[in-house]
């Protein structure tokens, strides 16, 4: 794996843990989370940093194992689809942290 990729999944591994620690920051300060399946687990009362690390975990692997596919054989559109799914992510921490 290049430097590229090796840039691109560190950032998404840690956009991830600051969309994780944002939202159970702005679900503290009275927002509510929009992702409907997230949503019923925690009102069925999961709790939410439990929830949405086991979430990550597995959407994230998700992410990474299908981009790994897709970079075997057109590294161009797996780069830029690491890209836009890393600014989509850098977009909803900036939207969390910003709820006050």
């Amino acid at each position: 794996m290049n430097a590229l990729f090796k840039g691109l999944y560190g950032t998404f591994v840690g956009l991830q843990v600051l969309d994780a620690h944002s939202t159970v920051r702005a679900l503290k300060q009275g927002a509510t989370e929009r992702n409907p399946i997230l949503a019923s687990l925690i009102r069925d009362g999961g709790d939410p940093a439990v929830v949405l690390a086991a979430s990550k975990l597995v959407a994230g692997a998700a992410t990474l194992g299908l981009t790994e596919l897709v970079r075997r054989d057109n590294p161009n559109a797996a780069a830029n689809l690491m890209t836009v799914i890393n600014a989509v992510y850098a977009g909803t921490v900036v939207h969390n942290y910003r709820i006050r």
